[in-house]
């Protein structure tokens, strides 16, 4: 007969209850743990962009900014979501731009000056905002040109320049949004 066997038949339910114990806490210890570890990895793993909350519905009006260095794009965007959204800091922002076969540039340097700041869409709501961006060689206005005539001669500059653009993307790390803002508009407005 095995002499282990009888001895555990022999121990003091007091031991007895000790043994128990410490099979009981050893396995809530392990379970503890597994737990702890997959909720940190379910916590630490990468989220997916959301692209779906703040939207641009459609491409931006654009003027040339006043000292001729910049063109500036205004873009009304919706907040779909249910929660404030808002860009307090260009902390955590990223910008590039996308070309037609959807490949991102490297990042836009000087965000902070890219994206007019701070930025507030309460949920459900709408808000325009100001993207400027810096462009070689912007058509400088003639004068007596109508309003109209220059414009058509800035997006035709845009068109030709930079038209394997389809627009640009902020990258908020805070919220996990992507942020699509359309290209200019290829074609000329028509007038009614």
């Amino acid at each position: 007969m095995d002499t282990s066997i009888s001895q555990a038949r022999n121990l003091s339910p007091l031991k007895k209850l000790a043994v128990v114990a410490l099979c009981g806490g050893a396995g809530f210890a392990v379970t503890a743990a597994l737990i702890l570890g997959g909720a940190r990895w379910y916590a630490s793993r990468p989220r997916p962009w959301n692209a779906a909350v703040i939207a641009a519905r459609r491409p931006p009006g654009f003027t040339v900014s006043k000292d001729g260095k910049m063109i500036e794009f205004f873009y009304e965007l919706e907040n779909t979501g249910m929660r404030d959204y808002r860009i307090d800091s260009a902390n955590g922002i990223q910008i590039y731009a996308r070309n037609e076969d959807g490949i991102l540039s490297h990042v836009l340097p000087d965000t902070s000056r890219l994206l007019d700041l701070p930025v507030f869409i309460p949920p459900g709501q709408r808000t325009a905002i100001l993207f400027s961006m810096d462009f070689a060689d912007i058509p400088t206005r003639n004068s007596n040109e109508p309003d109209a005539a220059f414009h058509e001669r800035v997006r035709k500059y845009l068109e030709q320049r930079y038209g394997g653009l389809s627009g640009f993307v902020v990258f908020d790390n805070t919220y996990r949004y992507e942020v699509d803002l359309p290209k200019w508009s290829a074609e000329a407005p028509s007038s009614k």
